[in-house]
């Protein structure tokens, strides 16, 4: 969701009954570069019922700028080198706590241009290959099954 003048893009990775969403927030320019805005649809508030032509949801508030959000932090980065976070080269984004293992080697399976490595939730730097082998060989399920990379 954008609100006038944000420069964040937050993105549905996806939504389940009874569960909090998975979603990304990134800098638009980020989410632009690496793909994620065409892959993934613009996050919306979960519509609770609906009431003749109204669509009643649950809309968790505005905090002020999305960079505000609670979530886990990650990084991407486009340098070979994982030592430090090479300038130029590293771009951050959050992910919501109700996201999985899984849904990071989703993103990073869908993640487009020349790129290295990417955290994981212990803020390990794994590379593109481990990544993808992680997305083929996990679980679709989002039910867990991996427990680590």
């Amino acid at each position: 969701m954008t609100w006038d003048g944000s420069k964040y893009v937050k993105l549905l990775i996806w939504r389940r009954q009874g569960r909090g969403d998975s979603w990304l927030i990134a800098l638009r320019t980020t989410a632009d570069y690496y793909g994620w805005t065409k892959q993934f649809e613009v996050w919306t508030p979960k519509v609770i019922r609906t009431e003749g032509r109204y669509d009643l949801v649950m809309d968790p508030g505005r905090r002020g700028e999305m960079f505000c959000e609670s979530g886990r932090r990650h990084r991407v980065c486009r340098s070979t080198s994982r030592a430090g976070n090479p300038a130029g080269m590293t771009n951050q984004f959050k992910v919501s706590e109700a996201s999985t293992l899984f849904d990071l080697a989703e993103i990073a399976h869908f993640t487009q241009g020349d790129w290295h490595w990417m955290s994981d939730p212990s803020g390990q730097r794994v590379s593109r290959a481990k990544w993808a082998e992680v997305y083929e060989t996990g679980t679709h399920s989002r039910n867990g099954g991996l427990v680590s990379v």
